[in-house]
């Protein structure tokens, strides 16, 4: 990816997290935007979130982000000066919980009778 698209995603994330805080604070708390990708015609942008609370919040994030999509991206494009403002695409990050459950089986693995101590 070039370094302007590197660039545009960098803005384009900070500028919806900044606007979701600022319009939406109560619904967008337990939601993190995580990544963005810009297609390289800056027509989408792909951003990951993360969501803390179980399934039950992710639920409502998506939603929510469903819901405000549009209103997010007049918001961005009042903003932000690009010749195009990218239709905005909001993907769940399973990442970080899936890292938890890797280490969790760890752990009860490192904890399961049988198994040598730690080594010091």
């Amino acid at each position: 990816m070039s370094n302007r698209l590197v660039r545009v995603a960098e803005l384009l994330q900070r500028e919806v997290s900044q606007q979701l805080r600022a319009r939406w604070p109560q619904e967008s708390a337990r939601i993190t935007l995580t990544d963005t990708v810009v297609a390289p015609d800056l027509a989408q942008a792909r951003i990951r979130y993360a969501v803390v609370g179980g399934p039950g919040h992710e639920l409502a994030a998506a939603r929510l982000l469903a819901s405000i999509r549009g209103e997010l991206r007049t918001l961005v494009g009042k903003a932000v000066t690009l010749k195009r403002t990218p239709d905005l695409r909001f993907v769940l990050d399973e990442s970080a919980e899936r890292g938890m459950r890797i280490r969790k089986l760890l752990d009860d693995l490192d904890a399961a009778p049988g198994s040598p101590p730690p080594a010091a």
